[in-house]
């Protein structure tokens, strides 16, 4: 029997979509927080810059929705 994945109910909110993502010191590239909001998403990465442990912080966006063209009907 096959695996299958329930479709998201479109009532329902998105998931957290805001990531802060760092380099560790062994060059592994971790996600450290995933957040609903990117204010929220900002207020950790300030946190994460001042403290200094991790190198190259950054805050991943959610990807855009692809708009589609008449044409790609």
């Amino acid at each position: 029997m096959a695996y299958q994945r329930n479709t998201k109910d479109p009532d329902e909110p998105p998931g957290k979509q805001w990531r802060v993502q760092a380099e560790s010191n062994d060059g592994l590239v971790v996600t450290l927080g995933k957040y609903d909001t990117q204010a929220t998403a900002e207020t950790d990465f300030n946190r994460i810059v001042e403290e200094g442990f991790y190198q190259k912080p950054r805050i991943v966006s959610p990807p855009e929705e692809p708009v589609l063209d008449s044409t790609d009907a």
